[in-house]
């Protein structure tokens, strides 16, 4: 009887283990990292509608500008690859 209540608690364990791993966002990360991914999306979203309203009430709202490192950002792609992106895309 002890035999077949363990085998069942270490089934419903391993399911466990399982079903946790199988819990991957759209991106193929662990649902761990959503819980940024959310909130930083939700600071971009309160912020944007803050400036929509601003304007609607004639505010003047400061442009806030994000200095993104194009070769970190993109790492699967090479220096080389990036600035003919580069070069395509601004000309």
């Amino acid at each position: 009887m002890s035999v077949s209540s363990n085998a069942s608690s270490a089934g419903s364990s391993i399911s466990g283990i399982t079903s946790s791993n199988d819990r991957r966002s759209s991106l193929g990360r662990p649902n761990s990292d959503s819980g940024s991914d959310s909130s930083e999306l939700t600071h971009i979203l309160n912020r944007r509608q803050i400036i929509i309203d601003s304007q609607e009430a004639g505010i003047e709202v400061p442009q806030n500008f994000k200095v993104v490192n194009v070769y970190t950002e993109f790492h699967e792609f090479s220096r080389k690859q990036i600035k003919d992106y580069q070069k395509t895309f601004n000309t």
